[in-house]
């Protein structure tokens, strides 16, 4: 969604609306564009009128719970890692994309064990973690469950973390190390109208 000469213009990719018509509040609909809808407003209030209409129905706390575990699960997932330093008496953030496992509960992620990210978890014992684009988000805050090098990582973990991640840190060098993240907290949402009912676990039990 952007600005566009004066227009606010809003892409719904998955929505087509066939007996949509110009209202008061909707200043204009200009066309279907392969198979999406394309409207365009003049004000922000009919920007919101069009976000309203286009909006899907909010997920139950099963099906979005359901998406989170197929996001967590899936082949190749990579997942944004969000951490934090401390340089002199300020706080300073770092974020990084990782390859993702999801093993026993947990995400697990590699990486070297003297990288930025690596450190400020060892050290502080906890992370935040993203998945998904901006409009059907999941966020995690975990901590550290333990830290495994290549060197003393068993088979059967490193295995598991290969066959979904589809690469394997052992082969990239004795600096690496895994990183098992245990969540506390997960919240998914995609629209305004899924913000309620957004957390889905707590003190690290689901809640549904």
């Amino acid at each position: 969604m952007h600005g566009l000469s004066g227009f606010f213009r809003f892409e719904e990719p998955n929505l087509v609306i066939r007996d949509a018509r110009p209202t008061d509040d909707v200043d204009e609909i200009r066309g279907v564009l392969g198979g999406a809808a394309i409207y365009y407003a003049r004000t922000p209030r009919q920007f919101t009128v069009l976000v309203s209409l286009c909006m899907a129905a909010p997920r139950d706390a099963h099906a979005r719970k359901a998406d989170t575990l197929a996001k967590l699960r899936a082949r190749h997932a990579d997942v944004w890692v969000a951490s934090a330093s401390v340089d002199g008496a300020q706080p300073v953030a770092h974020l990084i994309p990782l390859s993702l496992a999801w093993i026993d509960e947990c995400v697990v992620v590699a990486a070297p064990a003297q990288q930025q990210t690596a450190r400020n978890i060892a050290e502080h014992g906890k992370a935040r973690l993203a998945l998904g684009p901006t409009r059907d988000v999941v966020i995690i805050d975990a901590v550290l469950e333990r830290l495994i090098g290549v060197a003393d990582v068993p088979e059967d973990f490193a295995e598991r973390f290969t066959a979904q991640a589809d690469w394997d840190p052992r082969r990239a060098g004795t600096e690496y190390a895994y990183l098992v993240l245990r969540p506390r907290q997960i919240q998914a949402w995609r629209e305004e109208n899924e913000l309620a009912g957004r957390t889905l676990m707590r003190g690290g039990a689901w809640l549904i």
